[in-house]
């Protein structure tokens, strides 16, 4: 192999589901990472890479419901600055 070729990474069973099924499988034509990498939906990458190396779906389920949990906390902690905020402006 020669510094101009690159390994394509195919799909693992759990990314060939999650291509399945996200957004009613409106990426399942994506077959490996460079193309997850190139089709433009972000979380859809972030699902992919998460799942990259997992060999069972409870595994990623795993990995989803952490992910789940921290965009959550971030979620709310985000909200609270803005309410803080909005609550300054009316008390100065």
């Amino acid at each position: 192999m020669n510094h101009k070729e690159e390994i394509i990474m195919e799909l693992n069973e759990v990314q060939k589901k999650i291509g399945e099924l996200y957004c009613g499988g409106d990426l399942s034509h994506v077959s490996n990472m460079d193309d997850a990498e190139n089709c433009g939906d972000t979380l859809f990458l972030f699902l992919m890479r998460e799942s990259e190396d997992v060999s069972k779906p409870e595994e990623f389920l795993e990995r989803l419901r952490n992910a789940c949990d921290q965009l959550e906390a971030l979620r709310f902690d985000i909200a609270e600055e803005v309410n803080m905020k909005k609550r300054s402006k009316l008390h100065p």
